[in-house]
């Protein structure tokens, strides 16, 4: 079972049961996961593109490789800063330091906050979150779209 098909089978159910049991700071950790997802599904697909731009232009340019070797395991705010090299600083990425500011107060500050604030905080931000993902979901079909012109280009030829 790969990544999509366990989230979709294992995670979806779970997250939306703690939704219903109004826990959202335990829904919104699994989310976390699902952002890193999408934002990791968006990386290669941008490190794809420059590859394939390079080598339009008779260059080699393996970003994947240099990205996998420099960081085993990129954590959330790393992706992001990875990301603003491709997107550079606008909405998507302010959007994305707002996300991780308010994950690493339910995970480093939980102590210092009371949990119901944190809660009410979360449940408030989850239009957020999803708007967050709807736009990670844009690029990446704007990216797959500009990749399947390019192959009918290349098959045309």
């Amino acid at each position: 079972m790969d990544r999509d098909e366990k989230f979709k089978k294992e995670l979806e159910p779970r997250i939306e049961w703690l939704r219903k049991e109004e826990k959202y700071i335990e829904a919104f950790f699994f989310l976390s996961v699902a952002l890193e997802k999408e934002l990791t599904k968006l990386i290669e697909l941008y490190e794809m593109h420059h590859a394939r731009l390079a080598k339009n232009n008779k260059r080699r340019l393996n970003l994947q490789n240099y990205r996998k070797t420099r960081y085993r395991v990129m954590m959330l705010g790393q992706l992001k800063d990875y990301l603003a090299i491709f997107i550079g600083e606008g909405n998507l990425i302010r959007e994305l330091d707002y996300f991780i500011k308010l994950r690493n107060d339910c995970v480093h500050r939980i102590l210092d906050h009371s949990v119901t604030s944190l809660d009410d905080e979360v449940k408030k931000n989850l239009n957020r979150y999803y708007r967050l993902i709807y736009w990670l979901y844009r690029r990446q079909i704007k990216l797959l779209s500009s990749a399947n012109k390019s192959l009918a280009r290349k098959a045309k030829i």
